[in-house]
């Protein structure tokens, strides 16, 4: 008899292989896409900077809602702040990314 087929012991060794792959290329996957998202996060920032300078603005916190055309920033519910004296942004944007150093200025008040 000719039998054409895989054995369970080729099925479950190969099952076992594609596990050990996985769980060496998860970790490194994941710390890739955070590392683009922080780098993301990190242009929205530069970006926030950018228009807090030629908004002109007298105020030394000018706060990310009041920088006209940041709508791909908005969109992601991030709200933030530039501090315009150290020319430096700070925003959160829900449990994905908090810049460090950001002080909720709602809460001050």
């Amino acid at each position: 008899m000719n039998k054409k087929g895989f054995t369970l012991m080729e099925l479950l060794t190969v099952l076992v292989v594609m596990v050990i792959i996985a769980m060496v290329v998860y970790p490194s996957v994941t710390k890739i896409l955070q590392k683009n998202s922080n780098e993301m996060y990190s242009s929205y920032e530069k970006m926030m900077v950018e228009y807090a300078k030629a908004s002109n603005s007298s105020e030394r916190i000018i706060a990310l809602s009041e920088l006209e055309g940041l709508d791909k920033i908005k969109e992601e519910k991030c709200v933030g702040y530039v501090d315009t004296l150290e020319e430096k942004a700070y925003i959160k944007c829900s449990n994905k990314y908090t810049t460090k150093g950001y002080k909720d200025l709602s809460e001050e008040e």
